[in-house]
């Protein structure tokens, strides 16, 4: 699902404008950006918790095609941890 079908999506259940609907969507997607540029956690009870990690430099030896070493510079990294909420939903489907 793309942002603007979510967007109509809640404007429609919650009897909204859709402009005032994506101004919340896009006020909560930049407030979880900027907890994570503080490096910190956002925790969304029972759904899942976003947080950052510092990934460490990695030098891979040879590039297949061009034969020279490549440096992937250190750098910090978001990651996501599913609650317990979507677990449970996920091992229900069929694969």
């Amino acid at each position: 699902m793309i942002k603007s079908k979510l967007i109509k999506i809640i404007a429609k259940k919650t009897e909204t404008p859709a402009y005032e609907t994506a101004e919340i969507i896009n006020t909560f997607l930049d407030e979880i950006l900027r907890t994570l540029q503080n490096n910190e956690k956002v925790v969304l009870t029972s759904f899942g918790t976003f947080h950052t990690a510092k990934r460490a430099e990695k030098i891979l030896e040879k590039d297949g095609l061009l034969k020279r070493r490549i440096v992937i510079p250190a750098h910090r990294a978001a990651y996501f941890k599913m609650g317990k909420k979507i677990k449970k939903y996920l091992s229900k489907l069929e694969i």
